[in-house]
């Protein structure tokens, strides 16, 4: 059965605390607000909620309510949580044959602190084997390639060897936490081959090795990204918006402005690559595909849990 998409990348159980009480903590010595808690005490937490999480879900979920025919590599544990991610993905019309639920293995689980229209996220991803057996897939057009535990190297260089045997198929790069982390030396085999590259502002610095403290040009960064072999480049930048470019043409769309209070943030990212990935697919142009993004990231924000408020084509469209 061909599919449009095969979406790569690990899944988590996403678990909210919210705090009954939440104190900020920023001055001008600190880079980023700060929480704190008494290391040893007991804190009151107000609500908890469990949702199906993970880069590779928000995008599957995100693309194939945009109706492109999706299907996931992700690796699971045997466990309950572990099938109740086949069968959600199973309800949403994925395809899950390559979808792997490991014997004794937990599945992944995040614990995040939500208050105050911001996240912290504690992220366990356990060091799964990697493997697909890329010469037996069936015909596709795209992979949205995402987060993967640290040990991805060797997989990531059968996936490029595939992709460049099938030049004909599309690759989205959205990098996670241990692709960062690994630094850009890990990464270029798969940048040299990328269509579309997602990343946020502080990504692209670090990828291209810009220091943190200099001030760059959204254009300067794409045209250091598209360097490494991006075709397309997308920056997404908080609350000053989002950029793209294809090496001609370049468009920066602002953020859609949501009512207070904005309850989640988790998952904006996925939110907007899926949408923009999806408009890409239909032929829209780089503007139409940056409002794509800015609407579905812009509608995720008003719940908790990624996947409710992810846009169908008709929504995203009217």
């Amino acid at each position: 059965m061909a599919y449009d998409v095969l979406v790569i990348g690990d899944s988590s159980i996403d678990q909210y605390l919210e705090l009954e009480s939440v104190e900020i903590h920023e001055d001008l010595k600190m880079k980023q607000p700060e929480i704190c808690f008494v290391h040893g005490s007991k804190v009151p937490v107000k609500t908890f909620a469990s949702t199906l999480a993970g880069n590779a879900c928000h995008v599957a979920v995100g693309l194939q309510r945009l109706n492109i025919n999706t299907a996931i590599y992700t690796e699971l544990g045997e466990d309950q949580n572990g099938s109740r991610f086949i069968e959600k993905y199973k309800s949403y019309g994925i395809n899950t044959h390559l979808c792997r639920q490991n014997k004794g293995v937990d599945t992944n689980v995040h614990t995040i602190i939500w208050g105050k229209g911001d996240r912290t996220i504690f992220s366990y991803h356990y060091p799964y084997k990697y493997e697909v057996e890329f010469t037996k897939l069936p015909q596709i057009s795209w992979v949205f390639y995402t987060s993967l535990a640290d040990g991805f190297e060797t997989f990531q260089a059968d996936l490029v060897k595939y992709l460049n045997a099938n030049p004909s198929i599309g690759l989205a790069f959205n990098p996670g936490t241990y692709h960062m982390r690994a630094g850009t030396g890990k990464l270029l085999n798969v940048l040299k081959r990328t269509d579309i590259l997602f990343v946020n502002r502080e990504e692209a610095y670090a990828i291209i090795g810009l220091p943190t403290g200099l001030s760059a040009a959204q254009t300067e960064l794409h045209e250091k990204l598209q360097k490494l072999g991006p075709k397309k480049t997308v920056i997404t930048n908080g609350k000053h918006g989002s950029s793209a470019s294809d090496g001609e043409s370049y468009e920066e769309m602002p953020i859609i402005k949501v009512a207070e209070p904005i309850v989640d943030k988790t998952g904006a990212g996925d939110a907007f690559a899926a949408a923009f990935m999806a408009a890409i697919y239909y032929k829209k142009s780089l503007k139409e595909a940056l409002l794509w993004g800015t609407k579905n990231s812009a509608s995720i924000v008003k719940c908790v849990g990624c996947i409710d408020g992810l846009l169908t084509k008709k929504e995203i469209t009217s």
